[in-house]
């Protein structure tokens, strides 16, 4: 037990290293001190707790305090001996690493041992692969030398993401006692409870800790629990020892009205633990491991109370991945404080991002603040489960971790109600219903406002009962409901804004003209041309009366949509087919001319998984990407040519989601 304890003390050294690592540019040689850093670390840990003689019990919590009896576990913990295990096996940064398409490797792990490095694992749904070097030279030399391999399309760190919880200095959050349970109360759960207390049928995942598996408010209602860590079902390997995930997990999940513990937002859902760690950090290859397997093994909302500052494209690519499979990602904004801006993957356009208030509906000292806000929930003194190596107990704790759940588990009343809802749905209804705090309308500290559970559960069951149960008549022969953009197309051609040709075919791969594509535009965002409106186009000749394709691109360059094909003379090229490049600047320009606030502005710095390309397309490809415009695309990833003409159904995938400026 001392050894095993040593070696999650040295581990947990090493994450921090990690996330620093990750964060900073250096050179061969701090790599190289890194490691041997590291290693030291790890030696010392071990001889320090062998010759201490004696073992320690876990501490609470940071930031918590215990209340009443703690439960003993009936089962002891076993984790010593799998740490003993797998602690020789990471010491050395973890690479992430996709190929461009066609790159014709082969066999890949072949590929990566040439150049020495171990294939650790290939998350087959994002083609990521993990990837660690093994070779007798320098880690940034090897890594250098893989970015510069022919087919390799982008290389990445893999760092860590940290759990949210509020510090145990003194006077940073105000204790004067349990306050008892006020968030349900506050957010209106005690009236949405009267409509559903949750369905066995919706499966709410929380990618955590792990979770206490003897604590009876979760008894009877454990599915298909996983630890990426360890990659297994083995339940003392997703046993939770350090009490986040049993903690995150109490708020949205616990049963309530059964006399014992605490009452969470949705008593009868199915629970899916998935574990990432027995410390408060977390590799981000073990993170993207769970989400894959929470989306494969049937969770309905995904609960993430972790994260950094810095976002991570293959961490990206597997939350689109998941709500693009229809699961909705609810996610702590952060505990950095006031002006720190969203952190991630909170900050992932299409993720629900949470931040936290207090008992008075203040907003929490601790809670972070940025435009990617959108709601809070009660996070301060909030009573819940938790549990370390010995024992389960109820304890009094603080942080965003412990807001994004009570937003997790509305989330699961409401598909307990509309299971058919879309992600974007339930973030339309959660933002649209809560109760707006701070000043007028969406702002930093509040965003849309406090969740109102009794409003979003309501506004779920008036959609399931106003929604029609049976599919509606392809309207399109050549586009079947399984097409990868039948649900664009649908959407476009409900909304008028598309039109198939006469023998009933939408033509997917027929190619669109640049004044095709300036109509079509104009009507996803709800814009209508003018017959007024007069070309400056020496190409465009204009017509007398009635709207024809003129009016469209004289209308979509008033709006600086288009600025044309040349200058001088001052031409449009009205018949030449569109670029994919084209019809994303297009597409950006064009969403924000009509509402500013939506698409999200990416980091700076950020691009695409097929990288740089153009100067003057690269920011509208970039904040594409980022918003999810651009994923759905067959064929998406390294070596994605944007300059090739687009397709139909490419300009029906990215610009659906504008429907919802009108």
């Amino acid at each position: 037990m001392q050894l095993g304890a040593a070696r999650r003390n040295a581990a947990s050294a090493w994450g921090t290293l990690a996330k620093d690592f990750a964060l900073t540019s250096v050179t061969a040689a701090v790599v190289a001190t890194i490691v041997a850093s590291a290693a030291m670390l790890i030696a010392m840990a071990i001889v320090s707790a062998t010759t201490a003689g004696t073992a320690v019990a876990a501490p609470a919590a940071p930031g918590a305090t215990r209340i009443g009896t703690p439960v003993a576990r009936t089962e002891p913990a076993a984790k010593a001996g799998r740490l003993t295990a797998l602690s020789a096996g990471n010491e050395r940064p973890r690479l992430f690493v996709r190929m461009q398409a066609g790159a014709g490797w082969g066999d890949a792990k072949a590929g990566f041992a040439s150049l020495g490095f171990r294939v650790v694992q290939h998350f087959r749904p994002l083609d990521i692969w993990v990837v660690e070097y093994i070779g007798p030279a320098s880690a940034a030399e090897a890594e250098q030398a893989l970015r510069a391999t022919p087919g390799i399309g982008w290389v990445e760190r893999a760092g860590v993401r940290r759990f949210d919880r509020v510090p145990d200095d003194p006077y940073y959050v105000p204790v004067d006692g349990s306050p008892g349970q006020y968030g349900p109360r506050v957010v209106g759960l005690e009236q949405a409870w009267d409509v559903t207390t949750g369905s066995s049928q919706v499966i709410v995942a929380f990618i955590d800790t792990g979770i206490g598996r003897g604590i009876l408010d979760f008894a009877g209602r454990i599915v298909s629990p996983y630890s990426a860590k360890y990659h297994s079902t083995l339940p003392a390997d997703w046993e939770d020892i350090e009490g986040h995930g049993s903690g995150t997990a109490g708020v949205a999940a616990a049963r309530g009205d059964n006399g014992v513990g605490v009452a969470g937002a949705a008593w009868g859902v199915s629970i899916m633990p998935v574990h990432l760690s027995d410390t408060t950090s977390s590799s981000l290859e073990d993170e993207i491991e769970g989400l894959l397997w929470a989306v494969e093994h049937g969770a309905g909302v995904i609960n993430l109370s972790l994260g950094s500052s810095e976002p991570d494209l293959a961490e990206l690519d597997a939350i689109r991945y998941a709500i693009d499979s229809g699961v909705t990602v609810v996610a702590s904004a952060g505990n950095s404080g006031p002006g720190a801006g969203i952190q991630y993957p909170a900050g992932y356009p299409g993720v629900i991002s949470v931040g936290a208030t207090d008992r008075w509906n203040g907003v929490a000292a601790f809670s972070n603040s940025g435009p990617g806000l959108d709601l809070v929930a009660p996070g301060s003194d909030i009573v819940t489960w938790a549990a370390d190596a010995r024992e389960y107990f109820i304890v009094l704790t603080s942080g965003t971790s412990f807001a994004a759940p009570m937003v997790t588990g509305i989330v699961a009343l409401m598909l307990s109600e509309a299971p058919d809802l879309t992600p974007p749905q339930v973030e339309t209804m959660l933002r649209e219903t809560a109760a707006d705090l701070g000043p007028a309308g969406r702002d930093e500290s509040y965003g849309s406002g406090l969740v109102d559970a009794d409003a979003a559960v309501a506004a779920a069951v008036e959609w399931e009962s106003t929604t029609p149960t049976t599919e509606p008549p392809r309207v399109f022969a050549d586009v079947p409901a399984s097409h990868p953009y039948a649900p664009a197309i649908d959407a476009l051609s409900r909304n008028k804004v598309i039109e198939g040709y006469a023998d009933g075919r939408f033509g997917v791969n027929d190619h669109v003209s640049r004044q095709q594509f300036a109509k079509m535009i104009l009507l996803a965002l709800g814009e209508t041309a003018r017959e007024d409106s007069v070309t400056p186009f020496d190409d465009v000749p204009p017509t007398p009366s009635g709207l024809y394709p003129d009016h469209y691109i004289a209308r979509a360059f008033e709006l600086g949509i288009t600025t044309g094909t040349s200058v001088h003379p001052p031409l449009f090229s009205p018949g030449a087919t569109i670029t994919r490049a084209q019809v994303t600047t297009m597409a950006v320009r064009g969403a924000k001319r009509v509402r500013r606030d939506l698409l999200e502005p990416p980091p700076h710095g950020f691009l695409p998984a097929f990288g740089s390309y153009s100067s003057t397309h690269d920011p509208s490809s970039s904040t594409a990407y980022w918003n999810g415009l651009l994923q759905g695309l067959q064929g998406m990833g390294p070596g994605y040519d944007m300059w090739r003409p687009a397709t139909r159904g490419e300009v029906a995938e990215i610009i659906a989601p504008l429907l919802s400026a009108r």
